[in-house]
């Protein structure tokens, strides 16, 4: 019988509800270039993560060390994408120890497949695309949530539900891409 493996779980505090009030999208606005520019740079030191489909091919496994610095970068990635698209009103803060209403939980795979390691290396580029089209999605959530804020001084909780429903998926779909688990995102 195969091992189980690991689910990846995007975590949701079902307390932290969406900002609330005309100026809650302020704080995001002013805040988010100095965000995106945080998160590119850690973006340029995570890039050796493309390489991790390569080490399971040749180890059979995804280095723990390696692991965990790749499911700590998703995670503040995650958190980033949460702030910035105003599912949530806590600021992420640019070192990741922060609390947090969305953290991302996983546990160590000791195998990986090196058959689907192989296919990774093929098809990585579609599941990049899935992904990247899961966080246009996003955007234009954020967006309209944002216009709903504006006129309406209260966000849409359907919208919401919406929006954790997308960064769950982003989290499921960006740990598959990074290797960091073989189970499906979808």
């Amino acid at each position: 019988m195969p091992p189980s493996r690991p689910v990846p779980a995007v975590v949701v505090d079902e307390k932290a509800l969406p900002p609330s009030g005309r100026l809650s999208f302020a704080r995001p606005l002013v805040v988010a270039l100095p965000l995106i520019g945080w998160l590119i740079l850690w973006s340029f030191w995570a890039l050796w993560g493309i390489f991790v489909p390569l080490m399971v091919l040749i180890l059979g496994r995804n280095p723990r060390a390696v692991w965990k610095e790749i499911v700590g970068f998703l995670q503040y990635v995650l958190r980033v994408t949460a702030y910035l698209s105003l599912t949530f009103e806590e600021f992420p803060g640019y070192r990741n120890r922060n609390e947090h209403p969305v953290s991302f939980e996983l546990e160590y795979p000791p195998r990986l497949s090196r058959l689907l390691a192989l296919a990774r290396i093929v098809l990585n580029p579609l599941t990049a695309l899935i992904g990247f089209a899961l966080i246009g999605i996003k955007g234009v959530a954020a967006f309209a949530q944002l216009m709903i804020i504006v006129f309406t001084g209260q966000p849409n909780l359907r919208l919401h539900a919406f929006q954790v429903r997308l960064l769950k998926a982003q989290g499921r779909t960006f740990a598959f891409f990074l290797s960091l688990t073989d189970r499906l995102p979808w």
